[in-house]
């Protein structure tokens, strides 16, 4: 499994290349986020508005809202 052999299973990969792997604990984050609102803040996720996020009706299928027949 990748991951086993610890930080040496990632060190040679491609995406990885360039990293200096001795300076990564002391590097600076690109984005810190906060959690101002503590463990249920949840201000640092996107809200979505699409029909994944919507209830859904007694068909077992069609969010509430859309009719049937949208692909």
């Amino acid at each position: 499994r990748l991951g086993r052999g610890g930080a040496r299973d990632f060190q040679g990969l491609p995406l990885f290349a360039g990293l200096r792997w001795g300076s990564l604990r002391r590097a600076r984050p690109p984005f810190a986020p906060s959690a101002d609102g503590g463990a249920a803040d949840t201000s640092n996720f996107d809200v979505l508005d699409d029909c994944l996020s919507q209830p859904v009706s007694g068909d077992g299928g069609t969010p509430l809202g859309y009719p049937r027949d949208t692909p």
